[in-house]
């Protein structure tokens, strides 16, 4: 879209030096400019790497691990490594089901998810988010599916 490989590791070094990211083709931004706080580019920083870089690492992952299965005759030794490297990267450690933990719930995507589900009224406080009921739905017939072979 932005007519660059490097577009998300050059948006979020822009947010965090307070730049524009004059690489860009179209729809560039200028963080530079005096309505960009710091408070705000910290925010566009703090949620530019969650949602532009470590999602990229997550479907890299899941990608990886399907090659491994195709590539070693279905060998989860293989796979099952990656599998796992997703659904960390995308949960984080703080996936509780102990109400006592609820006070942090982490910082990562399923975090995210769970959070922005409650501010646009799609699901209740504390509760997960569908997209992540669906998501763990997904990881767990992918680890079943790995686990075949």
């Amino acid at each position: 879209y932005y007519g660059v490989d490097t577009w998300t590791d050059d948006w979020v070094e822009a947010a965090y030096l307070g730049q524009e990211t004059t690489t860009f083709e179209r729809s560039g931004i200028d963080f530079s400019t005096s309505s960009w706080t710091i408070e705000k580019r910290s925010t566009a920083f703090e949620y530019g790497i969650l949602t532009l870089v470590l999602w990229q690492y997550v479907v890299g992952s899941l990608e990886m691990a399907t090659y491994k299965c195709d590539e070693y005759d279905g060998d989860p030794a293989r796979s099952l490594p990656h599998w796992d490297q997703a659904v960390a990267l995308y949960a984080g450690s703080a996936v509780l089901d102990d109400p006592e933990g609820a006070a942090d719930r982490g910082h990562l995507l399923y975090t995210l998810a769970n959070e922005e589900c409650y501010y646009f009224g799609r699901c209740r406080e504390g509760e997960d988010s569908p997209s992540n009921v669906e998501l763990f739905r997904m990881f767990n017939d992918g680890q079943r599916q790995l686990e075949l072979g």
